[in-house]
């Protein structure tokens, strides 16, 4: 998108077209995760063994769960929106607690919980989740989160992005 297209929007106060998909990260999460369950039962002998995998999964799921309800915390704490597929709703963004160390630390999150499915599963061909949550977060919801919060808080925002990085 170019200068001219991004000044448009910011005064015509149409950010949220544009999100490419207006679907909620945990539901991506929750689809994802269901198509790993199905791909580990129509290919049941691609399963392994993993040493302490139900203890891996746990602590792995408690810290994706951690960081996420951290990341809702300080959202609230600042007053601004969780809604991802409501970008018109944030008042700010924010750059402390859980996000001076990523950009995306709900998704993060989200992606820990669909690591420590895999460790439960312990499928090969449920590992493919992982990579295809995080190409679609990226494409459909990371992306057009980032154009629109450039158009809002410009080079503040820009300036967030060039020291912290998107997942960790």
């Amino acid at each position: 998108m170019n200068e001219e297209d991004k000044d448009s929007l910011r005064k015509s106060g149409c950010i949220a077209m544009n999100i490419s998909l207006k679907v909620p990260p945990p539901i991506v999460t929750i689809a994802i995760g269901a198509m790993m369950w199905c791909a580990a039962k129509i290919f049941p002998g691609l399963t392994f063994p993993i040493p302490f995998s139900g203890t891996i999964a746990g602590i792995t799921a408690l810290a994706g769960g951690a960081m996420s309800v951290l990341a809702m915390i300080t959202f609230y704490k600042y007053k601004t929106t969780i809604n991802s597929v409501n970008v018109d709703s944030t008042s700010s963004f924010v750059s402390s607690g859980v996000y001076a160390i990523s950009r995306n630390p709900i998704y993060f999150g989200l992606l820990l919980v669909l690591i420590a499915w895999c460790f439960h599963i312990s499928n090969i061909v449920a590992l493919f989740g992982v990579p295809l949550y995080i190409i679609y977060t990226n494409r459909f919801q990371i992306k057009p989160e980032e154009e629109a919060m450039e158009i809002k808080f410009g080079q503040a925002y820009i300036a967030y992005k060039e020291k912290t990085r998107r997942w960790i």
